[in-house]
């Protein structure tokens, strides 16, 4: 038997407690960006919203994203992955809805930037000369690079067995080249962000050079028969490089014989320094020059 349950007359009936509203993380699936999208492009659509709520972007990674609707789109800021610093997008989205027990929720975004090579093109190098001379000392300058793009880096990829260094657009001899006619292969890498071909690498094959002695010439011609004649001005090259000295005196037939012995010392001793690389033809001429102008000074003056 079943009794019938009685209830008096001061019993209300209470409604059953529901649970509170409570928030999910929300999804972005998919979510991706190029650098240089245009405004308004698409780049997720948020998910596991909860019904009646609002969504706020909170983080907007500087303005590069904005929310329209649902949809995180590329804001009027350019995405440029440069001046971002890094190939992803920190944002967040707040949800907020009254009643839900963790309200407001933030959710928090990487997005990924892919990166598009804007850059320009890398073209090749090029050196001033590839016939280095064979006593060119060591820190010497024997070529100059052309061709590099603005901002590009470069570095010395292949050095010949540690022969060059690259200073700026310099290349510098750091040790012996070897004799006229040795072959080094030289490699310079040039790169620059968003080029579509960096690195780009240039090589070179350089070819040591011989240094010709240098050879004394006279603009005059000698008498044949003797006597007083102009051998002045003398002139010489170096490796293609001209000099002389200038002026004209009374000679006989050998200029070490009746020119100053301090002439004769300077020419000799600075051919010898041509040769070994210490003097440049420039510079014996002014020497030569000077010794001579000094000498005949003395020359001609009355002995006590």
């Amino acid at each position: 038997m079943v009794l019938p349950l009685a209830f008096g007359a001061g019993f209300a009936r209470r409604p059953l407690a529901t649970a509170a509203t409570h928030l999910r993380a929300l999804s972005a699936d998919g979510a991706a960006v190029l650098e240089n999208a245009a405004p308004g492009t698409v780049i997720a659509t948020l998910g596991r919203t909860t019904a009646g709520s609002t969504l706020t972007l909170a983080v907007t990674a500087g303005g590069r994203v904005v929310l329209s609707g649902l949809n995180l789109v590329v804001g009027a800021t350019p995405i440029d992955r440069e001046a971002v610093g890094g190939d992803v997008l920190e944002i967040a989205v707040d949800e907020a809805l009254a009643g839900a027990d963790n309200t407001p929720r933030r959710t928090l975004f990487s997005i990924p930037v892919g990166n598009v090579l804007d850059g320009p093109s890398l073209g090749a190098l090029a050196l001033s000369s590839l016939t280095p001379p064979e006593t060119a000392p060591v820190g010497a300058v024997v070529a100059t690079l052309s061709g590099r793009t603005a901002g590009s880096a470069l570095a010395l990829a292949n050095d010949a067995g540690g022969r060059f260094v690259l200073d700026g657009l310099n290349l510098r001899v750091a040790a012996g080249l070897g004799a006229a006619g040795s072959q080094h292969g030289v490699a310079v890498d040039e790169t620059l962000a968003d080029s579509p071909n960096s690195p780009r690498r240039s090589t070179f094959t350089l070819t040591v050079a011989d240094v010709t002695a240098p050879t004394l010439t006279s603009s005059t011609s000698l008498s044949a028969v003797g006597g007083a004649v102009r051998a002045i001005p003398l002139a010489w090259s170096e490796g293609g490089v001209a000099a002389s000295i200038a002026g004209e005196e009374q000679l006989g037939l050998n200029i070490d014989v009746l020119a100053p012995p301090a002439f004769n010392d300077v020419m000799l001793n600075g051919f010898q320094a041509m040769l070994a690389g210490d003097k440049t033809a420039e510079q014996q001429a002014a020497d030569m020059q000077a010794a001579w102008e000094e000498g005949m000074a003395e020359m001609a003056t009355p002995a006590p």
